[in-house]
C-alpha cells in the first residue's frame, strides 16, 4: 500500500502526537493509545448494534453476547482452547 494511504497517514499523525505526549516514566511495555483521565471523568464504551426487526441477525445477537463474555474469561489464560470448551460445556 502507498505511503498516501489514510490508515499511514492517521498512525503517523496521532501515532506521534501520543509519544510527544507520553510522560517521563512511562516505559515501552505501556501502550501508547491508552490515556489516562485526568479530570477522573467517567468513560464507558457503548456498542451500538443495529439489527432489522425479524432478521436472523438479531437472533444471534444472545450467541455472540456470549462468545464474548467466554473470550474474557479466557483470554490470558494458559490452555484457552481447553477452558473455552469446558466453559461452553458447563455454562450453556
Amino acid at each position: 500500500m502507498p505511503p498516501s494511504f489514510p490508515y499511514y497517514r492517521s498512525t503517523d499523525i496521532y501515532g506521534s502526537q501520543a509519544a510527544e505526549d507520553r510522560k517521563e516514566e512511562m516505559n515501552d511495555l505501556e501502550p501508547f493509545w491508552i490515556f489516562e483521565n485526568e479530570e477522573e471523568e467517567n468513560y464507558a464504551i457503548e456498542r451500538h448494534i443495529s439489527c432489522y426487526p425479524m432478521s436472523r441477525a438479531s437472533s444471534h445477537l444472545d450467541q455472540l453476547k456470549k462468545s464474548l463474555a467466554v473470550y474474557r474469561m479466557a483470554f490470558g489464560q494458559a490452555r484457552q482452547e481447553d477452558l473455552v470448551d469446558f466453559i461452553e460445556e458447563n455454562l450453556s
